[in-house]
């Protein structure tokens, strides 16, 4: 079931939902490689917008306090971003990160 959950990001996006994937760039269960990977090859309308963002490289995206906070794609709906020194239980360790992304 699970497997095919890229078909509903997809579909989300085609519908207009804004979508957020983000991942700790140090966690090794669900890495950050294969996570770009498979949205990069997403389908959906704004597949191109999303590749070519940035000149089709990742860049750099700040905490409020300007550090470094990781990095980051975005274009068609989609938003892909890294957490710098965040492993796989990003979304507790690094909350605030998390909330600075939704803004």
């Amino acid at each position: 079931m699970f497997g095919l959950t890229y078909l509903y990001v997809g579909a989300l996006l085609e519908r207009g939902v804004k979508v957020l994937i983000y991942v700790g760039e140090y966690d090794w269960i669900c890495n950050w490689v294969s996570n770009q990977e498979w949205t990069m090859n997403l389908e959906w309308s704004g597949q191109d917008e999303f590749r070519s963002s940035n000149g089709g490289q990742l860049k750099e995206w700040y905490s409020k306090d300007g550090s470094t906070a990781g990095r980051t794609r975005n274009g068609g709906g989609l938003t892909f971003a890294t957490i710098a020194g965040a492993g796989h239980m990003v979304c507790i360790v690094f909350l605030s990160f998390i909330m600075s992304l939704k803004r």
